[in-house]
């Protein structure tokens, strides 16, 4: 069975009808019919019925579908990565990223991005650092985007913008009188931490660590965005980057930076044996005039240097 042989056969065993499948691919009537009568010919077996216009597929037709169906998804993406291939001038680009930095950065830059032409075809998916690595390797996407990722083999790490640790506490609450908010003011406080297992998880349990305050979570979120939607809610207060703190801009809650200072960069990622493209490298130039910065910081009571400059999130071009 060629490419060709198994398109139809499966359009057929979808369809059910000469008619239908004809429509699905393109071509005549007469084309599928015979391209099915060739196949069974070549075969030495019958694949349908023919009942009232209707073609039944027969057991070995449903035993070989089973088979032919993975082939003719592969034999499409292949096509797919082809044409994106083919059609580069026009524009063709696929990016991952992690929740992190999805809304804050990149998809603002996917928007500038698909503005410069109608013809540009853009991929843009979120997912867990660990999956969006994994499309990479797999070839399946051409950049993924993170923050704090760890050291790879064969995978490239550009910083593309940085940011602090920042504190989301409730309206109202009582650290918020203050300019900064340290490990040890969080101590005994209910806290929303993150996942143990997560990059900034890790990241933040040993900035506690080092300043011997104990992490006690009450609650434990895989993404800072979540936590931010707990502290939201009242359930305690958590730290995070700047990045998703810069999302809950008009939520009912208010940021202060954290101390001992901990900065984050957020990187884009490449498998370095597959060069970027001109039309990546011109998506990490776009993304890099993204300006991400976390809800303004209402002066604290005392406290005029509270709106200070040096109290916003610093961000810098790598």
């Amino acid at each position: 069975m060629n490419l060709r042989q198994i398109e139809v056969f499966c359009a057929v065993m979808r369809c059910r009808t000469v008619v239908a499948a004809s429509h699905e691919l393109g071509i005549s009537q007469p084309a599928v019919s015979n391209s099915i009568k060739h196949l069974e010919a070549q075969l030495g077996f019958p694949l349908f019925e023919r009942v009232s216009n209707r073609l039944v597929p027969t057991n070995d037709a449903r035993t070989l579908y089973s088979d032919a169906e993975p082939v003719e998804a592969m034999a499409r993406a292949l096509a797919s990565r082809v044409s994106d291939m083919r059609t580069l001038r026009r524009g063709s680009l696929r990016v991952l990223t992690t929740q992190a930095v999805g809304r804050s950065l990149v998809a603002r830059a996917v928007a500038r991005f698909a503005q410069r032409g109608n013809d540009l075809y853009v991929y843009f998916d979120q997912r867990r650092m660990e999956s969006m690595i994994e499309g990479l390797e797999a070839g399946f996407a051409d950049l993924g985007f993170g923050v704090a990722p760890a050291p790879r083999p064969g995978m490239t790490i550009v910083p593309v913008a940085y940011g602090k640790m920042m504190v989301a506490l409730p309206k109202g609450h009582h650290l918020l009188s203050q300019s900064y908010v340290s490990a040890a003011d969080l101590d005994g406080e209910r806290i929303i931490g993150l996942d143990p297992t997560s990059r900034i998880g890790m990241i933040v349990r040993k900035a506690f660590q080092e300043e011997g305050v104990d992490y006690a979570c009450s609650l434990e979120v895989r993404h800072c965005t979540s936590a931010c939607m707990l502290v939201e809610e009242g359930l305690g207060v958590a730290v995070v980057d700047a990045f998703s703190a810069s999302d809950t801009i008009g939520w009912n809650i208010e940021v202060r930076p954290f101390t001992p200072e901990v900065e984050l960069s957020a990187c884009a990622l490449y498998v370095t044996s597959r060069p970027l493209s001109r039309l990546a490298k011109r998506f990490l130039s776009d993304i890099r005039q993204i300006d991400v910065a976390p809800p303004p910081l209402a002066e604290a009571p005392g406290s005029p240097e509270a709106g200070d400059e040096r109290l916003r999130r610093r961000r810098r071009i790598a």
